[in-house]
């Protein structure tokens, strides 16, 4: 039995399955093949920084079948400080506290 997922291809043309239930994590140049596969309402994306000012590299795309909300750009999150060192919410993210983010 095949699971409903995302197909994208990689450099090399190979596929690759995305599974989007409910939520996957995407290189961020590959945000628009993701978006242009999905269903134009119900998909949120959350970006991932790697610090403040700079390009995400990743980011948290979820989408939900039947909704009707249009897409969501959430606040995303920054992972380290200027000196490397982790963000407070992204530490609590590692040691399992969370983040509150709305999906």
């Amino acid at each position: 039995m095949t699971r409903p997922g995302l197909i994208l291809e990689d450099a090399a043309g190979e596929a690759l399955r995305i599974f989007v239930a409910p939520k996957a994590v995407l290189r961020a140049d590959r945000l628009g093949e993701a978006l242009a596969a999905l269903p134009e309402r119900g998909v949120a994306v959350f970006p991932l920084w790697p610090k403040a000012g700079v390009s995400a590299k990743r980011v948290i795309l979820q989408a939900r079948q039947g909704s009707r909300a249009p897409l969501q750009m959430l606040a995303g999150l920054v992972l380290h400080e200027p000196d490397g060192v982790y963000t407070a919410d992204a530490d609590a993210v590692l040691r399992g506290r969370g983040l509150s983010v709305s999906f």
